[in-house]
């Protein structure tokens, strides 16, 4: 996978998202929620060992 740009001008000079998921923000908003959902996950675990 190379980079979306022609030079380091163009990177310096790029305006808006440009990671990987600029254009699929479905797949943010999933790992958003996984993400989210492992946090909560692991904070009750660590509260209810015994």
């Amino acid at each position: 996978m190379g980079s979306p740009f022609e030079d380091a001008e163009g990177y310096v000079n790029a305006e808006g998202a440009f990671h990987s998921f600029a254009n699929s923000p479905t797949l943010a908003t999933i790992c958003l929620i996984l993400s989210v959902v492992i946090a909560l996950w692991f904070l009750y675990r660590s509260f209810t060992l015994h």
